[in-house]
Order: C-alpha cells, then sequence, then structure tokens
C-alpha cells in the first residue's frame, strides 16, 4: 500500500477547501441575485400597479377641455387654467423600418397617426391640404373619431408587421439569424395622452446594453404636445416651418432655442441611435434644467431617458442621483414622472445592483428618492393635475383608481423602525452609512399620505447587497 505524504495530504486538503469554497460561492451568489432579482419584481410590481392603473382611468375623449370644432375635423383645446387655444390635427407618420413598405399598391395604408398642435395663423389652403391628408381618419360626421384612427392604425399597423417579419425571415435564412420572441402591439390610455405602441423584442436578450425596438404611435393633447416619437423621422407638416434636429452637442442650444422662440409646433429629426456620447451631461448644464421642463414633457422625456440610460450603462451614480432629484424637484410641471421614474429605477436597479459593489448604497440612495417622490411630492396628472399629496381633499382622494387605493391601504409592521431605518424617521438624520442595513427582509412603507393610508414596497435586502460584493 502506497504511503501518502504529508505534502500528498496538504495538497488533497487544498483541493477540498477549494471545491468547498467554490460551492459556498457558487451558493452565495445564487441566493445573492435571487433576493436582488426578487427584490426588482416587487418594485416593478407596485410601479406598474401603480402607474399602469393610469390607463383605465380615463381616456383624452373624456377630458372636459376637449371639444370637437364644426365638420373639418379639428378639435379646439383650451388649456385649464390657460389663455392658449390648440387646434389638432392628425398627421399619418411611417417608421423607417416600415418605410419600403409604403410605397405603390404593396402597402397603402399609413402605420400610425400623430396628433399635432398647430398654428392659429392657418391659411384656408393650409387648412384644405391638412384635411386632405387625414381625411381617412373622420367618422362619419367629419370629426376625428378615435375609433377610426385606432382600427385605421391597427390595420396599417398590423399589415406592416406582416411585412416586416416575412422579410426579416427570408434575411434572418439567409443570415441564419433569430428574431426571437413575435412582436406585440399595445394601447395606453390616460388624460394626457393616447398611446398606441408595437414592440419588437430585443433580438438578443443577453446584450444589456441594447433595447427593444419600439414603435409608439402619441395621440397627444399636452400644452407643448409636438406629437415627438424617439427614433423616428416624419415629414414636416408646414413647410415654412423646418423641424429641429438633435443630434447630441445641439441638444442644448435646442432646448434653449425653443424656449426662446416659443414656438407654436415643433418636432425633433432624430437620428436611429440616439444615445450619442456627445449628449450633454446634465450636471454640466445646468442651464438645460430650467429650460426642459418649460418644454412639458415632449423633449424632455426622451432626453431624460437617453442620458438615464446612459448614466445607468456606464454605472455613473452622480448621474442618476442628479436625474432623480430633477423629477422630485421639477415633478409638478410635467406628466414626466411615470415614464422616467420607471426607467431610472430599473435600469438603476438591474444595472447596478448586478454589477456594482455599492449594491447596498445604491440601493438605499433608490428607495430613498422613490420613496420622497411618492410620499411628498409625487402628483398624478391624470387624478389631481398641481395638488400635492399632503394637500389633497377627501373629494380629490376619490379620484384615485381603485387598484393604486387597494396598493395603498396594505400596510406593514412598524413602519417607524423601517423610515429610521432609510433615514426618514422622526429623530433619524441621514443615513450616512447604508451598510449598517439590517440584515433580514426589510418592509419599507411610504407613508406620509394624508388620504391613501400608505403605499408598500417589500425590498429584500440580503447580506450580500448590505455589504456590496465582498
Amino acid at each position: 500500500m502506497k504511503r501518502v505524504t504529508n505534502e500528498e495530504r496538504l495538497n488533497i486538503f487544498v483541493e477540498r477547501i477549494i471545491k468547498e469554497e467554490r460551492t459556498k460561492s457558487t451558493e452565495k451568489k445564487i441566493e445573492r441575485e435571487t433576493r436582488i432579482a426578487d427584490a426588482i419584481k416587487v418594485i416593478e410590481d407596485v410601479i406598474r400597479r401603480a402607474f399602469a392603473s393610469n390607463a383605465k382611468f380615463c381616456s383624452y375623449l373624456e377630458c372636459p377641455d376637449v371639444k370637437e370644432v364644426g365638420t373639418n375635423g379639428l378639435w379646439e383645446f383650451a388649456g385649464s387654467g390657460s389663455e392658449v387655444t390648440r387646434r389638432l390635427f392628425l398627421k399619418p407618420f411611417v417608421h423607417p423600418k416600415f418605410s419600403e413598405f409604403q410605397c405603390g399598391s404593396k402597402f397603402s395604408l399609413p402605420a400610425g397617426y400623430v396628433l399635432y398642435r398647430l398654428s392659429e395663423q392657418m391659411t384656408p389652403q393650409e387648412l384644405t391640404l391638412i384635411k386632405r391628408q387625414w381625411k381617412h381618419c373622420l367618422d362619419d360626421q367629419g370629426c376625428i373619431s378615435p375609433s377610426v384612427v385606432h382600427s385605421w392604425f391597427s390595420k396599417g399597423l398590423n399589415n406592416a408587421v406582416k411585412e416586416y417579419k416575412k422579410s426579416t425571415e427570408e434575411v434572418n435564412k439567409e443570415q441564419k439569424l433569430s428574431m426571437g420572441p413575435a412582436p406585440y402591439i399595445w394601447t395606453v390610455n390616460s388624460a394626457s395622452h393616447f398611446t398606441i405602441g408595437l414592440s419588437f423584442p430585443n433580438p438578443n436578450p443577453l446584450d444589456m446594453d441594447s433595447e427593444p425596438t419600439v414603435v409608439r404611435v402619441a395621440l397627444r393633447t399636452s400644452i407643448h404636445g409636438s406629437g415627438w416619437l424617439p427614433g423616428l423621422k416624419l415629414s414636416w407638416p408646414l413647410p415654412q416651418r423646418p423641424p429641429y434636429c438633435t443630434t447630441g452637442k445641439d441638444t442644448l442650444e435646442l432646448i434653449e432655442n425653443l424656449c426662446r422662440d416659443g414656438q407654436s409646433m415643433w418636432i425633433l429629426d432624430v437620428p436611429s441611435q440616439p444615445y450619442t456620447k456627445e449628449l450633454p451631461r446634465f450636471k454640466d448644464c445646468l442651464r438645460m434644467k430650467e429650460a426642459m421642463w418649460q418644454l412639458n414633457l415632449t423633449p424632455a422625456v426622451a432626453i431624460l431617458k437617453h442620458y438615464a440610460w446612459r448614466c445607468c450603462t456606464n454605472y455613473d451614480i452622480p448621474g442618476i442621483e442628479l436625474i432623480l432629484e430633477l423629477i422630485v424637484q421639477y415633478h409638478g410641471l410635467t406628466d414626466l414622472d411615470t415614464t422616467v421614474l420607471q426607467h431610472v429605477l430599473m435600469w438603476t436597479l438591474k444595472y447596478h445592483l448586478m454589477k456594482c459593489k455599492d449594491n447596498g448604497q445604491v440601493l438605499v440612495k433608490c428607495l430613498q428618492y422613490l420613496y420622497q417622490v411618492l410620499s411628498s411630492k409625487f402628483c398624478p396628472h391624470f387624478a389631481c393635475p398641481h395638488v400635492n399629496m399632503l394637500q389633497m381633499t377627501p373629494e380629490q382622494a376619490k379620484l384615485w383608481p381603485p387598484k393604486v387605493k387597494s396598493i395603498a391601504k396594505r400596510i406593514v409592521d412598524n413602519p417607524g423602525r423601517v423610515l429610521n431605518y432609510i433615514g426618514y424617521g422622526e429623530s433619524a438624520g441621514p443615513c450616512e452609512n447604508p451598510r449598517t442595513i439590517p440584515r433580514e427582509t426589510t418592509s419599507i412603507a411610504f407613508t406620509r399620505f394624508e388620504w391613501m393610508t400608505e403605499l408598500v414596497v417589500k425590498v429584500t435586502v440580503s447580506e450580500n447587497s448590505a455589504d456590496g460584493a465582498d
């Protein structure tokens, strides 16, 4: 029998230790990722249930400010508290991916329509030209009909999807590529806009830096609404008003020009890859903050989205904090919150919790801002514009959709301790050391709603996410 030397014993011992450590590390990693994924799912669920219910609250046709005018199909829209009267019309548009199918008899229907605001100085010739362009959007009485728009859009889009899928299948056969899941169509209604969209899933789900291809149609009725669609190149309806073009460094000048000139209508001609490295950093362009919010949503949403996308992919935590701070500070002026807040939070959690070392710090920062927005400053434009939730009357509170009310009424045990933990309790100061997070499952309650009891988000904070990736 061969005698085992001390050196061999040592090697066996070391191998066993290495194997055990690898097993522990793998289990630890899986547990950490599972808990982080659970936290993300809960936050996504709360945001989705709180914000997605907006779609069922009211449609743009129920808005009391809108009235049909005559038989020319135009709408006259007088904003609340504003002397501005805006006239709107529908303009067909074609997504670049579908442009090759818009010629001849192969496919003649427009892919969708955009609701534009017209200048009040319109000539009869311009009105005649416009009416000729969107005559198929009118109902039997000659007025714009949402059902007709939806019907025509759906027909056109479905045909475009069929053609697009057919062409991509041929290309994929040649290049041996896979399209992944089939496209799907979605619709959203709210008091400020009516959106119909088509999303093509990301062909490469493992590529975290790319996004699905999205075709979106927005029938906007906001004061400064222009029908701007990210990534789309639309034809300019009135030749004497050329479009502004934003390509990175031009963004700041664009925002300032729009505010200074007070354009009655505009549209942005965006390159197919809007996420350019030249897009100015917000912390270096402080004057952009005031300007962008004066635009009331349309370009601001896209610019913030693009900047948030870049911040998250580059792990720029100060940039993300600045975006969230802007939302908290200026949210009452626009309906920007529901779109950008969701994107920023999702990107922040998915990128930083998975890849950054200071996971606990990032999580606490996100939750602090989310708590601040939802509890003290968040004011849903679709329910009670320009009213702080702390000042809501019972009548205003009744405007909230049932789903949001049911979420808000959920209560967790001992919320005071949790609020102290994240730095918002009565006696607690700012949470200076996130690494002191209790190593347990923690429920964070968003309190300080006067008429809506509490909005609760349960977040699992694991030992690893508290200490970072050790």
